[in-house]
């Protein structure tokens, strides 16, 4: 069954199955409560019924003792019953499934089922002895073009680029930072619970996917609350290699088991049945294509490598286009990094900035927000960050230090004269701002 809901979710809508009556010839049937074997002595003197949430004529005529008598005594007739019950437990199944995709809630079915189906014994009744779970192995490269794969102990797996060393999400579970700092630092959860219209999305260094699939799993969460919630992701990327290699080994990267990132590599877009999530690719290099992009923003995932491999995109000037290019609208920017350099360079470029939530890697992380968003945040960097900055020993990225004295002097007077920290602004939020770095 929970092949079936897998397989729903990634766009199949026909199946053909042998299972339902095959299993049942060897005593095993599927239940709301796990995967039942009637051979096992445990349910020899048991009056249960078969699923207590089961309607079918098996349940409600036999118990549980009198099926594993026949079983056990290789009558057909236990074949039939437990045959019958199979079938009922698919067709109900599909038939959930059909109403959910019809009401538009089909991803919360998908949450809410998942576990349950997945369920290998019986919940009430495990066996004493430990049970042997086989994973699959992937027998696709490990390595694609620049990009290769490293697998946790735990059998999850992360992104590390070859020629730089650094890695994707450089966690047991990349999945974790993906929610804590994108998806609940920009407030994208509260967004979708009460949106009215589609919330856009930029996801800028899609790499492997993690973070605009923590954006989906938090849209159809969503939907359980506010059926009317919808996303628009606009994810940029210039090598799709990493979503490539992960795509080819779905049991290391869980968040792929999802019929989207596999849409997006062979079309570009992916669009949801109920049509309140539509997903699109731009490849190239952000530097040009982020200003070829029609739509604008609400929320941003901005996760590049880092400037000593992406060191345009780290650029104060190409910073200050970028927020320029945006006018007046209110957007929130999720960056992972703390460090004082680039943070310097987000207040010079006009951003203003906010101290974000902690992550694996560091204590805090960077929400930049344009002048409109920033009146709603009370998490602001203050003057006691402006002090440290002026002590720092490097308060700028090197190619400003070691550049042009006039673009230096440009730089730091931007930092120093940023709206945030003057006066009649640090008044009504210094008291809310928190600053570590």
């Amino acid at each position: 069954p929970i092949d079936l809901l897998e397989a729903v979710h990634r766009g199949v809508d026909m199946f053909d199955c042998v299972l339902p009556t095959l299993l049942a010839q060897q005593g095993v049937v599927f239940t709301s409560r796990g995967r039942l074997d009637l051979r096992r002595g445990i349910y020899k003197f048991s009056e249960m019924k078969l699923d207590p949430d089961c309607a079918c004529t098996t349940c409600s005529r036999y118990s549980r003792a009198y099926l594993s008598h026949l079983i056990k005594a290789r009558e057909v007739l236990g074949w039939q019953l437990l045959g019958t019950h199979n079938l009922h437990f698919y067709l109900e199944l599909m038939r959930q499934i059909r109403q959910a995709i019809l009401e538009c809630r089909f991803g919360e079915l998908y949450h809410r089922m998942r576990g349950p189906l997945s369920r290998q014994t019986d919940e009430e009744n495990p066996p004493t002895h430990p049970v042997r779970k086989r994973r699959p192995a992937d027998k696709k490269p490990l390595t694609r073009g620049d990009y290769r794969i490293e697998v946790h102990p735990e059998g999850l797996g992360r992104i590390v680029q070859i020629s730089s060393g650094e890695a994707m999400h450089p966690m047991a579970d990349p999945r974790v930072e993906a929610r804590e700092l994108y998806v609940e630092g920009t407030g994208l959860v509260e967004a979708l619970h009460g949106a009215r219209s589609p919330i856009t999305l930029w996801d800028v260094g899609m790499g492997a996917a993690t973070n605009a699939m923590a954006a989906i799993e938090a849209l159809e969460k969503a939907w359980n609350q506010n059926p009317g919630a919808g996303l628009r992701i606009v994810s940029f990327e210039r090598d799709l290699d990493p979503l490539r290699l992960v795509t080819d080994h779905p049991h290391s990267f869980p968040h792929v088991k999802h019929r989207a990132p596999h849409l997006l590599l062979q079309d570009g877009s992916y669009t949801s049945p109920c049509g309140r999530l539509d997903w699109r690719l731009v490849q190239g290099e952000f530097e040009a294509t982020a200003f070829e992009e029609s739509s604008n923003p609400d929320i941003v995932f901005y996760d590049p490598f880092s400037s000593k491999t992406d060191a345009p995109l780290w650029d104060w000037r190409f910073l200050e286009k970028l927020r320029l290019s945006w006018k007046d609208r209110a957007v929130r920017v999720a960056n992972y990094s703390n460090s004082t350099a680039h943070r310097a360079s987000v207040l010079a470029s006009g951003f203003w900035l906010a101290s974000g939530p902690p992550s694996a890697r560091r204590p805090d992380t960077s929400i930049w927000h344009t002048e409109a968003s920033a009146r709603e945040c009370s998490r602001l960097l203050g003057g006691d960050w402006l002090e440290r900055w002026g002590r720092s020993s490097a308060p700028a990225p090197e190619r400003v230090l070691k550049g042009e004295a006039g673009e230096r002097e440009l730089f730091f007077s931007r930092v120093k004269g940023h709206p945030q920290f003057t006066r009649a602004s640090m008044a009504s939020r210094v008291s809310g701002s928190r600053s570590v770095d």
